[in-house]
């Protein structure tokens, strides 16, 4: 059973890269909904701080007393 449900993903994962997916799923509707894109930019957002502040730490490191 585990065989052939790790075949399946396979199979849907090769579909969905080749774009063979869209007669299961409407991508213009997630393109177009903005509440995605709310959580995505918070995404980046955090992203950015979390770099910002290791890149800062690492700074601090450098500093000899």
């Amino acid at each position: 059973m585990e065989d052939r449900m790790d075949q399946f993903t396979y199979i849907m994962h090769q579909k969905f890269l080749a774009g063979e997916d869209h007669q299961h799923l409407d991508y213009s509707k997630i393109d177009k909904d903005e509440t995605l894109d709310d959580h995505w930019s918070k995404e980046a957002n955090g992203d950015a701080e979390d770099k910002y502040f290791a890149e800062d730490d690492s700074d601090d490191s450098m500093v000899m007393h």
